[in-house]
């Protein structure tokens, strides 16, 4: 059968679909990406099909330089959205795709109702932990922590209200998105969910998470929500100069997959550099946009590098230095390493709660950590048995999940159950 996937364009959310998407064709299935134009060569190249779907509103050339995230950037994306919904492309494309079922990015709340208007089996795709509320979870927008205490349950609470409230304003984007969407496809008001840390919740739709359930706040069971695959492990890596490491514990920093939000990758590089030169005893690799970390000196023992063979490096380390981005977490504990997360915006500070509750490392914030923080995390980590067990429990899921393929083998049952 033909399976559409349609992806936010960002690589943090198309890198985790391919580990099912290879798995789904190996089991006999035409897997279709719906991208924008600047993706069609990195889709094709991995020998999948292409669908171009927002050609207006993403141009080609239009993500391949740093991309402005102001407000009036912003309300004209929206802007542009809007025209090409209300213009009916995004249904013609789907037409043209003709897919069995299509897999729509959790946060692409745009095609799982466009999917719904033309009668097509739609799952949610979500490329980061469950994004929904449940008791005592905050927002995954939230750095606080799982607390199932009365005042604990209050706090999560307290969250989700102050996030709902900023999404009620008449003039603001959630309001004026939730009425162009009921207003395009006619869906039902009452079956859309607000209470999404990013995005509203369709929660009649089946959900797929590509990652791990014991990285999540404790959550109650849904028979529609399914943990599957999602490592690209057999990635061609990009050169490196291997004989650069002298057998020095090894520190990875990764830079994350968003590199037009340079100002927070370089603040954690420059920070890398200040920690390196505090501990001449390791060596670090740091994976940083052009330009490094400004005008922090680089010491000695610090190789900073524009792309980095992230998983082998990875894999050489003992600690692994980041922003709790969920790509890097998960390889991360795949190989059994414990991180230092200095969480930026998104799912980051919810990820870094996580980290803190499982025990998988160490989390500050960016606002008020110190060099002496870090050094003290690193040097603890590295021998902290404790940790390593929590990391070796969240790497069996891991494991387990890149060899049984649950997400391929629900989905199989699911179309074969006549995918409603």
């Amino acid at each position: 059968m033909k399976i559409a996937l349609g992806m936010l364009p960002e690589l943090g959310h198309l890198v985790p679909t391919l580990s099912l998407a290879k798995n789904l064709r190996a089991a006999g299935h035409e897997v279709v990406y719906l991208g924008v134009a600047d993706f069609e060569g990195w889709v094709l190249e991995r020998g999948f099909g292409f669908v171009p779907v927002f050609d207006t509103v993403f141009p080609r050339g239009s993500l391949t330089a740093n991309r402005a995230e102001t407000a009036e950037a912003l309300a004209a994306r929206f802007a542009a959205y809007g025209e090409y919904l209300q213009s009916g492309a995004l249904e013609s494309r789907l037409r043209e795709a003709s897919p069995d079922l299509v897999l729509a990015d959790a946060l692409n709340d745009f095609l799982m109702l466009s999917a719904w208007s033309l009668g097509l089996p739609c799952v949610r795709l979500s490329t980061s932990l469950p994004q929904g509320w449940a008791p005592g979870v905050p927002p995954l927008s939230s750095p606080l922590p799982y607390d199932a205490s009365p005042e604990g349950l209050a706090r999560s609470e307290g969250a989700w209200e102050a996030l709902l409230a900023s999404r009620t304003g008449q003039g603001s984007y959630h309001a004026i998105k939730l009425a162009s969407l009921v207003h395009r496809y006619g869906y039902p008001l009452e079956r859309i969910d607000r209470r999404g840390s990013f995005e509203m919740e369709l929660a009649e739709l089946p959900e797929i998470v590509l990652g791990p359930s014991r990285l999540d706040f404790p959550r109650p069971p849904s028979d529609r929500r399914i943990y599957a695959e999602s490592l690209w492990l057999d990635r061609p890596e990009v050169p490196f100069s291997w004989e650069a490491l002298d057998g020095r514990p090894l520190v990875y920093v990764g830079g994350g997959s968003q590199a037009h939000r340079r100002r927070e990758t370089l603040a954690i590089g420059a920070l890398a550099a200040e920690v390196a030169a505090a501990m001449p005893d390791h060596q670090f690799v740091t994976a940083m946009p052009e330009g490094g970390p400004g005008e922090t000196a680089r010491p000695s023992n610090l190789i900073e590098v524009r792309f980095a063979p992230q998983l082998a490096l990875i894999e050489r380390s003992c600690v692994v230095l980041g922003h709790a981005g969920l790509g890097s977490l998960k390889e991360s504990f795949y190989y059994g390493k414990p991180v230092v997360v200095i969480p930026g915006r998104f799912d980051q500070p919810g990820n870094a709660a996580r980290v803190r509750h499982h025990g998988l490392g160490a989390a500050f914030e960016a606002s008020s950590v110190t060099v002496a923080d870090v050094v003290e995390a690193l040097r603890r980590l590295s021998s902290d048995a404790a940790v390593q067990a929590n990391v070796a429990f969240v790497r069996e899921e891991l494991v387990t999940l890149e060899r049984e393929q649950p997400g391929r083998r629900w989905i199989d049952a699911y179309l074969a159950s006549g995918a409603r």
